[in-house]
């Protein structure tokens, strides 16, 4: 039942942050130039029209215990974990006005609901007797979150952290 209220609610995340993004309602503002905003608006356009109902769709199959919707869920909850990712963490704050930044909430919410999904079928099919590596996929899947996690923390905002403490900034 996780899979099936996780896999609703991250089509509902998707297609809320397609219509406030610049597609249609313009409330997200990306940090980006003019070429990366069409880049995200076509993202926007994948979230909307594919990665939001096919979650919706995948989460109404799974309530129905139907196998194909745990299988269906893991094409949009990797595309969300891309996604979001991009959006959380891209984008240049001193260069391009906006107010993305203020989303990023959102979207690590939206990244940790598409990282349980995976996690959850992988584990759900493992009990329901699909003889996957659910152990080697799990672990994988850990490192792959780790690894992920370090390089934010230590390659990306640690140099500049690292910089705003000194007693003459330079960035």
């Amino acid at each position: 039942r996780l899979v099936t209220i996780g896999a609703v609610l991250l089509g509902l995340g998707a297609g809320a942050v397609a219509v406030l993004g610049p597609l249609v309602l313009g409330v997200i503002d990306y940090h980006v130039s003019d070429d990366l905003r069409n880049q995200i608006i076509g993202g926007d356009i994948a979230g909307l029209a594919l990665d939001a109902p096919t979650c919706i769709a995948a989460g109404l199959l799974t309530w129905r215990h139907h196998p194909v919707g745990r299988a269906l869920v893991l094409g949009p909850a990797f595309y969300a974990m891309y996604m979001y990712t991009q959006l959380a963490v891209g984008g240049d704050t001193a260069r391009y006005d906006g107010n993305s930044t203020r989303f990023v909430p959102l979207f690590v919410t939206l990244f940790v609901l598409a990282g349980s999904i995976v996690y959850g079928v992988i584990q759900s099919s493992a009990r329901g007797g699909l003889r996957v590596h659910a152990g080697r996929i799990t672990r994988a899947f850990g490192w792959f979150a780790i690894v992920v996690a370090l390089f934010l923390a230590g390659g990306l905002h640690a140099p500049g952290l690292a910089d705003a403490w000194r007693a003459n900034p330079v960035g």
